[in-house]
Formats: C-alpha cells, structure tokens, sequence
C-alpha cells in the first residue's frame, strides 16, 4: 500500500511540475490520486487520469456528492412527494446505476481471468471469499 501511494504522489509532483505558470485545479487532482490508490487495492492497475473509467467515476463521485450533500438530497429526504418528479436528485440515481453496470463488467472481466486461491487484488480475494459460502 505504501508503495503505491509513494507512486501516486510521484505522479502528483510531476503533473505539478509541468504546471508551473499554469492554472490547475487541485481539488480534481488529488481526487483523482485518491481514486488511483483505491483502484490499486481493487483492481492491482492504476489508471491514467484521463482515462474513461477515472473521469467517470471521479466525476459521479464529485456530482452525487454535491447532489446528496446539497439542498436535494434535504428535500429528498423531507418531502418524500417530490421523489418521483425529475429533479436533480434523479441524476444521482441514473448515475449510480450506470456506475452499477460499469462495476458488473468489471467484475465479469475479472471472473474470466481469475484463478480461484490465487487473489491478485481485492475483487479476486471477495470472489474466493464468496466461492466459500
């Protein structure tokens, strides 16, 4: 895990470098480790910040969260009426369930080329733990 956050913020130094005199916005940069170093421990990969599956994701985190966290997700929460018109809380869910059907690929991918006991990260060690039950 160490190893893998020193990378992370190796990469963050150099795109900091190659910024200098340039603007930049931080906030989606270190969203951007923080999500590598999690897709690490799940996935054994590192992905390239502007590949499709790290913009998506980054992206669903960053507008769920304004959405859930913000004035909506009150009113979602308080007026259970208003749960069924198109407000912006629905984005919310249609994103979660685009990310579900990017997550089953993902796991079907990894079921494909698994050999069960031998876990090469996360996803593999969960579908030996459920082979168990």
């Amino acid at each position: 895990m160490e190893r893998s956050i020193l990378e992370e913020i190796h990469g963050i130094v150099q795109l900091l470098e190659q910024s200098v005199g340039k603007t930049m916005n931080p906030n989606k940069l270190f969203h951007n480790a923080a999500s590598n170093i999690i897709c690490q421990v799940l996935f054994a990969r590192r992905f390239d910040y502007e590949d499709e599956f790290m913009k998506f994701f980054v992206g669903l985190f960053q507008e769920t969260s304004k959405i859930i966290n913000g004035r909506w997700g009150m009113i979602y929460d308080a007026v259970p009426i208003v749960r069924n018109l198109p407000l912006p809380f629905q984005k919310a869910f249609k994103m979660f369930k685009d990310a579900h059907q990017i997550r089953l690929k993902v796991l079907a991918e990894n079921k494909k080329t698994r050999v069960p006991g031998k876990p090469r990260h996360f996803i593999d060690s969960y579908l030996d733990e459920l082979d168990k039950v």
